[in-house]
């Protein structure tokens, strides 16, 4: 029997605002919206490789995913993705366009990962989900 595999490519552009990433300023040369953009690839990085040890220099400690129920902090976002590769330990973010004007920075990624272990109630399935 074949498992069927869906594919999702993801089009959503997460809007990254100062207020969630370490503000480099705003408004500023082309070279300030570089830095900006290195930023944000720094923590597709550090998601990718599994290294939270330097998140606070990557988000701000009063981050807020603005989720229901969700308390402002650094360490919401922190368990959050510890959570997502304990479950999916091969899950990586791959930017597919990157687009930055003043302090926000715009991401349309794609996703992958095989479930191994149980997450947010859903049991493991062993499936791969390339999205």
């Amino acid at each position: 029997m074949r498992v069927p595999t869906f594919t999702m490519r993801l089009a959503l552009m997460v809007v990254l605002m100062s207020a969630v990433f370490q503000p480099v300023m705003a408004k500023q040369p082309d070279s300030d919206i570089e830095a900006n953009k290195a930023v944000v690839r720094r923590y597709f990085d550090a998601f990718n490789r599994a290294d939270f040890s330097h998140l606070d220099e990557i988000v701000t400690g009063d981050y807020g995913d603005r989720l229901e129920g969700q308390a402002p902090g650094i360490h919401v976002i922190r368990s959050y993705l510890q959570g997502l590769k304990a479950s999916f330990p091969d899950f990586t973010w791959t930017i597919e366009q990157i687009v930055a004007e003043g302090d926000r920075v715009a991401v349309m990624n794609r996703v992958s990962g095989t479930q191994l272990n149980d997450f947010g109630g859903l049991k493991a399935t062993g499936n791969k989900a390339p999205m």
